[in-house]
């Protein structure tokens, strides 16, 4: 079972990052301590995945603008995800929809080399656009 909880900077600081993650906010030049901190910050809402204790994943929704705009949906994920896959996919699933009650469309970038959260996107049902400058584009309305 995933416990979802209010992120916060102690999770930050606790999770272990996949290496596709790692490499994700690598090429944003930043730690991933600063990057989920930013996120937090920017984000309407920030919530952690616990399984068994441990930091599986951190997740948000943040806004394009202060005014509105686009959701930005955003997740950093540890190895529970791993182990735990199938639970993992099921709350992502509904995380998305809660976003998409949320706002709509949803829109942010994937490292073009992440073949697997690529993957996850679309099964997500996310749209992702062809790579451009080391990214692609994924998106959702409602």
């Amino acid at each position: 079972m995933i416990t979802v909880v209010p992120a916060t900077i102690a999770h930050a600081r606790s999770i272990r990052l996949r290496p596709g993650d790692a490499l994700e906010v690598a090429a944003y030049g930043i730690g991933a301590e600063q990057a989920i901190a930013q996120s937090m910050a920017r984000s309407l809402w920030a919530e952690t995945y616990l399984i068994d204790g441990e930091v599986a994943a951190i997740v948000g929704l943040g806004l394009s603008t202060f005014v509105g705009g686009h959701g930005v949906p955003w997740l950093l994920t540890g190895p529970a995800c791993e182990r735990h896959k199938r639970r993992f996919m099921n709350e992502s699933r509904r995380q998305v929809a809660r976003m998409l009650e949320t706002v709509s469309p949803l829109v942010n970038y994937v490292h073009a080399d992440y073949a697997r959260a690529i993957r996850w996107l679309a099964w997500l049902g996310f749209v992702i656009d062809p790579p451009q400058r080391g990214f692609c584009r994924f998106y959702m309305e409602a």
